[in-house]
Formats: structure tokens, sequence, C-alpha cells
């Protein structure tokens, strides 16, 4: 029990003021602090031509012993400037080696870090290491072309840090040359040199159209060239051009409703592209717009489903290729009559008077009767000045019949009739006819749609 109660003791963080029992000693160890560790001290370096021995000592204390230290450098190029080396787990001693860069110098310090978190920093290293010159070890990065323009290249890379300069007289070294003439062609490879180590691009005008060079950017000083400089150069292209040929013989393949067709076309040839094809834009201008519509597809394909043309209007299509950077010339005009989706009005409406409580009403069929006619609706409203009531009446009528007598309506009342022709799609623009019932039975009248 007592053996128990003192381990319990000795696991708190802080000393219990509790009672013991009789003949126990109380316990003198020091509890932990939950505290970040003590920075690291005494931080030597023993310099080697590439490499640094960094050592350091652990104050210890009542702190939670760190579970890694990290060695920090900064060099005479971003002094004051501290950048980690990786992460040391806690072996036992404290002491790394670490690679160095060529011609620089290097201060050290060491910082620590436990469950808790990273400590402040240690005092900088008395001792600086300073490495002789070299050649670079490495090429820029990222090396890109974009043609701005159809005769030029602009040639881009990630400019590389001082650090990886590894000598004096530091510049890049742009190499580019025509990749598809014939080994027997006369070739020059052009290079130019960039002394600013901060430049990411150079423009090289005069060049013919979406041609293809083999670039490549090598890092050089006053020592040579880099380790690298025998790596394959990258393949890309100059600017590209405006396309020159339009797509050929534009045609509707089938008409498939008032809104969708099928076209098709005759591709253009690959070298009239001057870039790379990525599609097609087919721009549709209906009768009346200003601003045509425009859907797009790939550059593998001769025919489009076409479903924004606009119904009873006379639609203009037309066909362009685009590379990358410019649109190509426009096909020939594709002309495309599309019918109206709804039939339209009734024609030749007359509603005729028949006595004191029934309306003759007969009409001819739409002039366009659009998609297959179906029948005929009648709403029937009552009106009182500028207002209507209703409808009193909804009636369907098949589409066989031209006339319909109107039944049981009431005496001496005036009406608003409205008739629409009906299809699969729904009903149209209707026609309006007002006609009155007479107060007689015998009353006759006749009224004729405006």
């Amino acid at each position: 029990m007592h053996t128990f109660f003192v381990f319990l003791l000795l696991s708190w963080m802080e000393l219990c003021t509790c009672s013991l029992p009789e003949g126990l000693m109380e316990p003198t160890a020091s509890p932990m602090i939950g505290d970040v560790p003590s920075p690291p001290t005494n931080v030597q370096v023993h310099c080697q031509q590439r490499t640094a021995n960094v050592s350091w000592e652990n104050q210890g204390g009542d702190r939670i012993p760190p579970l890694e230290y990290i060695i920090q450098y900064s060099t005479s190029f971003e002094p004051g400037v501290w950048v980690d080396h990786k992460p040391e787990n806690l072996s036992g001693d404290f002491s790394r080696s670490m690679e160095l860069s060529p011609w620089a110098t290097y201060t050290f310090r060491v910082t620590a870090r436990n469950t808790v978190g990273l400590s402040n920093a240690s005092a900088p290293s008395q001792e600086v290491c300073t490495t002789p010159p070299d050649i670079p070890y490495k090429n820029p990065e990222n090396v890109q072309v974009i043609g701005t323009e159809p005769n030029n290249l602009v040639i881009s890379w990630t400019p590389m840090p001082q650090i990886d300069h590894n000598g004096p007289g530091f510049y890049y070294e742009v190499q580019y040359i025509r990749a598809d003439l014939l080994p027997s062609a006369s070739q020059i490879n052009d290079s130019i040199h960039i002394k600013d180590w901060r430049q990411s691009s150079v423009s090289i005008t005069h060049q013919p159209t979406y041609a293809p060079y083999n670039v490549r950017v090598l890092a050089n000083n006053d020592l040579g060239r880099s380790r690298a400089a025998d790596e394959p150069p990258v393949r890309l292209y100059s600017g590209e051009g405006r396309p020159t040929t339009a797509p050929g013989n534009p045609h509707v393949t089938r008409l498939l409703d008032s809104r969708t067709a099928e076209i098709s076309w005759t591709p253009v040839p690959a070298d009239s592209i001057r870039g790379v094809l990525k599609g097609y834009r087919i721009q549709v201008t209906p009768a009346g717009a200003t601003t045509p519509k425009e859907i797009r597809v790939g550059p593998n394909t001769s025919s489009a489903v076409v479903d924004i043309l606009k119904p009873a209007s006379r639609n203009v299509i037309r066909i362009l290729p685009y590379n990358g950077k410019y649109d190509g010339p426009a096909s020939d005009e594709l002309v495309i009559e599309t019918q109206p989706i709804f039939p339209g009005r009734p024609v030749d409406i007359r509603a005729s008077t028949m006595g004191h409580n029934m309306i003759f009403l007969e009409w001819k069929e739409p002039t366009e009767p659009s998609g297959g006619l179906r029948h005929y609706e009648i709403n029937v409203f009552i009106l009182e000045g500028l207002s209507t009531i209703g409808p009193v009446k909804n009636l369907r009528v098949p589409r066989r019949l031209n006339s319909m007598k109107l039944m049981k309506l009431t005496p001496d009342t005036k009406y608003r009739i409205f008739l629409y022709a009906a299809n699969e799609n729904g009903r149209g623009e209707p026609g309006i006819v007002e006609a009155a019932t007479g107060s007689d039975p015998s009353e006759t009248g006749e009224a004729i749609a405006k």
C-alpha cells in the first residue's frame, strides 16, 4: 500500500501537501514543468571543405525533455534569415554533420522541441564556415516557352537563389535551336547570356510561327557550366498564328426539331492551323439578333448537334476553327429555317349570336400548324367594361371540327372568347373575338375577330 502511494506522488506535476502515513518519508524528486525546453547552449562548429559538424549542450533542468533538435543556418547571402536543417531525433550525443553549398559563409544555431512546443533558439555559433567555390550543381527549373505573338519565343524559368550559384560570375545561358529542320540543313544553335540572376524570362523575336525548338537554360559561373549541362533539352514551340483556312461544305445532316439540328463540315487541314487546333466554334445568329449564340466542339470532329436554334426564325450558322491564340476564318453561312414550336392563331374567327343564350363560333385552321395540330381550346369570359370574369367555359374541340355552339350562356351578356390551336408541345397564341347574347330568343348577330 505504501509503495503504491509513493508511486502516485512521484507521478504528480506538483508536490502534494496531504498528510503521509507515519514512518513514510516525503518525496524529494522535483516535478516536471509543462513548458517548452530551455534553449540549447554552447553551440560549437567544426568546419570542413563541404561539411560542418555542429554540436551543442542540453540545459536539462526540470522541464519536459526534448524529443528532437533542429539545426538552423544563416548564410552571407541572407544575413539574419534562418533556415531549418532537417530535424534530428535525440540519440544521446548532441552533434550532427550537415552538407554545405560551395561559395557561402554559414552561421549556425540550434533549437529544441518537446511535447509542449519549440524552444527559443540558442545563441549563434561563434565559429563560421566558409566554403570554396565550385561550378553550379543544377540548372534552373520549370523551363517553359509561351509564344505571345506569332513570331516570338518567350522562354521562362524559375530563378536560382544565390545559395545555388556556387561561385562568382553567375549567369544563365539560354540555348534554343529549331527542331524541325533536316539534319543536313544549316542550323544555328543560338544562345543568350543573362547576368541578372533574378531575371526569369527572355523574349526572342523574328521567329517562324509555331515552329518547334529545343530549349535549354543552363547555369554558369566563372568556374564553368553546371554539372547538369548535359541534361536533354525541352521541346517547345514559338507563338501561334491565326489559322488560314475555313471549314468547308457546312450542311444540315438532320433537322431534329425547331431548336435542334445535326450539321457537318469538312475539317481544316493541319498545316493551316499555325498552332494547336483546339476545336471549332459554331455560332448561331437568329434573324433580328445582333450577338450570336455559340457552342464549341473538340478538334477531332466534323459534325455536331446544334441545340440553340431559335424556333420560327431564320438561323444563320458559321463555323470557325480556333487554336490556343486565335480564331480562324469562318465557313460559308449555313441557313436553317425553323418552324414554330406551337401552332399559330386560328384564322377567320367569327362569333354569331343565336338567341338569348347561345353563340355560334366558327374558324379556320392556322396557316402555320407547326408540329402537327391536335385540337383546339376555347376559353369563354364574361366582359364587364374593361374587366373579365371567368373563364365561365373551357372547351376542347377535336381538330376535325371548325365550329362550335357555345350553349347555356347568360342572356343579354357580353363575352370575350379566346380560341387556341394546340399540338403536343402546348397551345399557341390565341385568336380573340367578342360577342353578346341577345335579350330575345329570336335575336341574331355576328362578330368577327380583329
